[in-house]
């Protein structure tokens, strides 16, 4: 590795502190928008949180492009990791869904808006294990393991 002759920095710690900030400087930008978000639910206008959300994209590509050009993930070890994290994550939602969604059935005899509100979370947990495991079983396909 070569050395910074300016101020005496390896070349990856140089990027790895401008890979954070510019991670830093991208939220602080989109807090705005996140508020003009917020802002528009709470009067419900659903074009101000709809356009809230295209510039949100707007603006965050570009950021996207720098940080995945200059840091790209070299080994298979990020991919691992990322995989048994989204496991994990999908994991632990699916069954604190299925459980709210079980006790607001329950409590949907005494308040009806409680009963269709644990049908529609225990089906869209359902239909969120349902395309995971379609696409789970088409990546084992394509790519093999």
């Amino acid at each position: 590795m070569m050395k910074n002759k300016e101020n005496g920095l390896d070349d990856k710690k140089h990027k790895s502190s401008r890979f954070e900030y510019l991670k830093i400087f991208r939220a602080i930008v989109l807090i705005p928008i996140v508020i003009l978000m917020l802002w528009g639910i709470e009067i419900g206008n659903i074009f101000v949180v709809v356009s809230g959300i295209a510039l949100s994209f707007i603006i965050s590509y570009p950021f996207k492009r720098i940080i995945s050009k200059e840091c790209k993930i070299k080994d298979e070890r990020g991919y691992y990791i990322s995989e048994k994290a989204s496991k994990q994550t999908l994991f632990i939602f699916s069954i604190l869904a299925i459980y709210m969604g079980i006790v607001l059935d329950t409590f949907g005899n005494q308040y009806p808006p409680y009963l269709q509100a644990g049908i529609t979370l225990n089906i869209s947990v359902l239909v969120i294990i349902a395309i995971y495991a379609v696409s789970y079983t088409y990546n084992k396909r394509k790519y093999g393991n």
